[in-house]
């Protein structure tokens, strides 16, 4: 069977492999691994994301299943691809620090730092939610490695751009190109929002959220600050994405920090108010998978190796529905 994997999809082409070996896949990134969203990604993963903090839909599952396959890509290249940093997310509005409270009481995963002990361990003097399982993921090296696998196993890299009269040579058709399904599918009413990382000179213990976040890298010295992403899709200057990063972060995290560079990519989520990623089946070849929004390392794994099977049993049924285009 030949499969086109179209943009990211890498966990999907993994997946795939690791069931049948004999497939023909042809991986299509114009410009390479990790060059859109997913290699932009600052690579904080943890449970209780969004404005709220709430306990995130099949964050559990979807958590263990990202970290069986960083492991794959750390034995695959012989590096970390992730630490398990410890998140400190900082209370900054009135309504955060009965959020983190009403947490607290039903997750025992997780605790609550007062002002002081915060500031003690980040120079942060706030209240906070501590998630010690909470891991930095070094995304270029996790790219890296998943892609290592999949060559391995027979997947090919095709550095050019996909159109639909190009389905025509295959059986199945995986569309994963986030921003460039927007084009292709208008109907599917996906959001765009670009989003800036600042690579920046700076030693961190914890991860740090806030209002924007600071990361650990695989280099001790080097963090990643980001904000929260723009509907307004206009490529910034590093001086403008330095500005709007630190007018986020500069109220509650004052540090004297130097900006090396930045990273920028356009995420896709499936709309404004729901955070459920889209698995659907478009015809009977083609397939698709956007919408990850600022969730794909929880998700992308997980849901990766439901499509997978789906694919190949020929079985939406497979699909949880909530993440099905008409549900």
């Amino acid at each position: 069977m030949r499969v086109a994997i179209v943009g990211g999809g890498l966990a999907t082409c993994y997946h795939l492999l690791a069931i049948d070996r004999n497939l023909k896949i042809q991986l299509f990134e114009k410009d390479g691994i990790g060059a859109g969203a997913s290699g932009s990604a600052a690579g904080l993963l943890h449970p209780y994301t969004g404005s709220l903090a709430q306990l995130n839909w099949c964050a559990q599952p979807g958590i263990a299943a990202t970290i069986q396959l960083l492991d794959a890509a750390a034995q695959a290249i012989g590096k970390a691809t992730y630490k398990i940093s410890g998140i400190v997310r900082c209370a900054i509005h009135p309504e955060d620090q009965q959020a983190f409270f009403n947490i607290v009481r039903t997750q025992d995963d997780v605790s609550l730092w007062d002002p002081q002990h915060t500031y003690s361990q980040t120079g942060v003097y706030r209240p906070a939610l501590f998630i010690p399982n909470g891991l930095s993921v070094y995304t270029d090296l996790y790219l890296k490695g998943i892609w290592h696998l999949c060559d391995h196993y027979g997947a090919e890299l095709v550095l050019q751009n996909f159109t639909l009269s190009d389905s025509a040579y295959f059986d199945k058709v995986i569309l994963a190109c986030g921003a460039n399904l927007a084009e292709l599918y208008p109907a599917l009413n996906l959001v765009l929002k670009r989003g800036e990382v600042l690579i920046c000179e700076k030693r961190l213990t914890y991860a740090l959220i806030g209002d924007g976040y600071l990361s650990l890298t695989d280099q001790s010295n080097i963090c990643y600050m980001g904000t929260t992403s723009r509907t307004d899709l206009t490529d910034l200057t590093l001086d403008e994405a330095t500005k709007l990063i630190r007018s986020q972060v500069d109220p509650w995290f004052k540090s004297d920090i130097q900006v090396l560079g930045y990273k920028s990519g356009i995420r896709v989520y499936r709309s404004l108010v729901s955070a459920h990623p889209i698995i659907d089946q478009l015809d009977n070849k083609t397939w698709c998978f956007p919408g990850l929004g600022s969730r794909g390392l929880m998700y992308h794994a997980y849901l990766g190796s439901i499509l997978a099977k789906a694919i190949l049993q020929q079985s939406p049924k497979l699909i949880p529905q909530v993440c099905k285009i008409t549900r």
